[in-house]
């Protein structure tokens, strides 16, 4: 067995959701501006600069933090800082020091919008994890800490806070819907309240951006200013179209419209209802940009750009590129040819290649529009399918063509309502792959592509209320195995099925020809590949009819697709969980292109294994920490890691 090493070159880091944030004046009398990256690889970058893009970076250590989304500042000038809810870290921002705090909750993504309150000197988030929706206090004065359950409460991202100027602060909470929490730090106290009740993440993204406060009010789309002392709303002003509006000037409101990425800039005359156009900003967040005292607009776009307009004119008078490149970690690993390797970073929607005979690497910029990040990958013939997240796409790129954005790659398929690619597989005349539905909803939406033709077919929401999460072509049978799971992206509504399914699709037209529900317990499952003679393993994860609660291996046949009786499946193990984004459980184990025979990601260890006779053959790499994910290309098995690829050509 040979191991061949790719280097992963740098790429731009991306800022995304963690807002750019002003700090104050520092020592020169110039305001500053706070933002930061996301890099759960080599951790996440932060960049303080000016309004003229002189900046510094301050780095958390390699790969301890991956994100800050929340900030905000301290009754001593201090930036508190949170990404995940089992820490909080202090940045004294004028010197660059920094120090981490537990805070014993369980570890969970904190979005923006954590508030701190000057007299008691606390911090507050929400968060959303396994254990529900909870609410975090942090003393800042003491560094102690307490989680706080909201009895009755579901929601998935906080959004923004603000005072309330009677003592009290409010959080706004989205997906399912927008919730108000009110918060009182005298007591910890903490109620809400549902405003809305559905929410479309994908067309209503202005309540993605920052909230506009002016005079004690505070504006939310659709619904119009809220007072937080009397709790209700007013309709007046209202703008002639809705925008993610992120800050004014006296009567003039500033607002964005981000389509594919790029954003609108909008003022608004509260006192005529008048909106004009002010610039354009490409590849910009709803986070990343901010209106100044001196009438000037700051973006850092989501690969780390700096831009400053002039509010009045429109007109663009600095742009800077932050020195923030960095390793990004890994999701899709290819081989293109036998030198050369392509990668796709985690949350930067690009991707890269690398010649391991030159010794050339290259960040070759978007492989998608919008945010997001390239998720599964195939390599049919000279040209490459890359599935992108967040709006599903499919992505045609001819590597030996000049790379040109969108032109190469350029999309090919745009299913509706898709989300987050969660399975792939192709038979190099036609592509399946399968979409979750977008945040807040449940479904799934499954596309056929025609390699030959380019025709692409869709499906919406074969099975309403499950999210298909797996997908196999059977050659032999001529027909697509699939698999769903009971959950919503990220967790994000409670299950409503109660039980998850394999299926039998037709391979042209996507019709379902058979499908039969799994045990009660099991929450979801998935195609792992065939075992020989017609038959199949599947995995699946949950704790089938009161047995133990892990992920287990079943077959089914070559004429149904009718799972094999629950005595006859077999534990793997208990130590697997489901990914966070509710996807495809077992995804350490995969079809090594032999009939039987599976690779097997074992605590950091590499295993070939035969799931006919649930025995492990040999050891392919020995315990590795290193190892994050492995993948498979015809045969090939990937192992990811931190900074490198290792490609085992023979291991199966």
């Amino acid at each position: 067995m040979k191991a061949r090493r790719v280097a992963i070159p740098k790429t731009r880091d991306p800022f995304i959701l963690a807002p750019l944030l002003p700090l104050g004046k520092g020592g020169d009398g110039e305001e500053r501006y706070w933002t930061s990256s996301c890099n759960p690889g080599a951790g996440a970058l932060g960049a303080i600069m000016n309004a003229r893009g002189d900046h510094r970076v301050i780095r958390f250590g390699q790969g301890r933090f991956a994100s800050f989304y929340s900030a905000t500042l301290g009754a001593d000038g201090a930036l508190w800082l949170c990404g995940f809810s089992d820490a909080v870290v202090r940045l004294d921002w004028r010197t660059g020091r920094w120090k981490a705090f537990a805070t014993g909750a369980p570890r969970a993504l904190v979005f923006p919008g954590m508030a701190f309150d000057p007299p008691s000197g606390k911090l507050f988030f929400i968060f959303h994890a396994h254990e529900g929706t909870l609410g975090c206090v942090f003393e800042t004065r003491t560094k102690r800490a307490r989680v706080l359950p909201i009895p009755g409460f579901h929601a998935h991202a906080m959004r923004a806070s603000f005072f309330n100027g009677d003592g009290t602060w409010t959080l706004v909470c989205a997906i399912p819907g927008v919730s108000l929490v009110r918060w009182d730090p005298r007591d910890d106290a903490v109620a809400f309240r549902r405003i809305r009740e559905n929410l479309d993440t994908q067309t209503e993204n202005h309540w993605f951006a920052r909230f506009l406060e002016k005079d004690g009010r505070v504006y939310m789309p659709t619904l119009g200013w809220y007072d937080p002392k009397k709790g209700g709303f007013a309709d007046q002003p209202r703008p002639p179209e809705e925008q993610g509006w992120f800050g004014c000037r006296g009567a003039r409101a500033y607002g964005m419209n981000v389509e594919s990425g790029d954003a609108r800039i909008l003022e608004w005359n509260m006192e005529t209802g008048a909106l004009r156009a002010v610039c354009r900003i490409g590849d910009v967040g709803r986070a990343g940009v901010v209106v100044t005292e001196e009438d000037k607009i700051l973006s850092v776009n989501l690969y780390g750009v700096f831009q400053r307009f002039d509010a009045a004119t429109g007109a663009l008078e600095s742009s800077r590129r932050l020195r923030t490149d960095a390793i990004g970690r890994v999701d899709c690993a290819l081989r293109l040819d036998r030198d050369r390797f392509l990668g796709t970073p985690f949350i930067t929607q690009r991707f890269w290649i690398r010649n391991t005979r030159t010794g050339e690497g290259n960040d070759c910029g978007r492989a998608a529009p919008g945010g997001g990040q390239i998720v599964k990958a195939a390599k049919i013939g000279r040209k490459v399918y890359l599935a992108a997240y967040t709006g599903g796409e499919l992505m045609e790129l001819r590597p030996d063509e000049p790379i040109r954005f969108p032109e190469n790659p350029r999309v090919v398929a745009d299913p509706p309502g898709g989300m987050r690619p969660l399975a792939l597989d192709h038979d190099r005349r036609a592509l399946w792959y399968a979409c979750g539905a977008p945040y807040g909803k449940r479904g799934s939406v499954l596309t056929r592509f025609d390699v030959s033709t380019n025709d692409a077919r869709y499906r919406q929401d074969p099975f309403p209320e499950e999210m298909v999460c797996s997908l196999r072509f059977d050659a032999k049978a001529r027909r697509l195995l699939g698999a769903t799971t009971l959950h919503s992206d990220c967790f994000n509504l409670p299950p409503v099925a109660k039980t998850c399914r394999v299926a039998a699709l037709d391979p042209d037209t996507l019709a379902t020809r058979e499908s039969h529900p799994l045990p009660l317990g099991i929450e979801s499952a998935s195609v792992l590949g065939p075992l020989g003679g017609g038959r199949w393993a599947f995995g699946a994860w949950g704790a089938p009819e009161g047995r133990p609660k892990g992920f287990w291996i079943f077959e089914i046949g070559a004429e149904s697709c009718r799972p094999a009786p629950l005595d006859a499946w077999r534990f793997l193990t208990a130590d697997w969980t489901l990914p966070a984004y509710g996807g495809q459980p077992g995804t350490g184990l995969l079809f090594s292109g032999r009939p039987g025979r599976f690779f097997r990601l074992d605590r950091h260890q590499v295993e070939l294994w035969d799931l006919r006779s649930m025995e492990r053959e040999r050891v392919l790499w020995k315990r590795d920490p290193r190892i994050d994910r492995i993948a498979v290309q015809d045969g090939e098995l990937f192992l990811l890691m931190p900074r490198q690829v290792m490609v085992l050509e023979g291991g199966r």
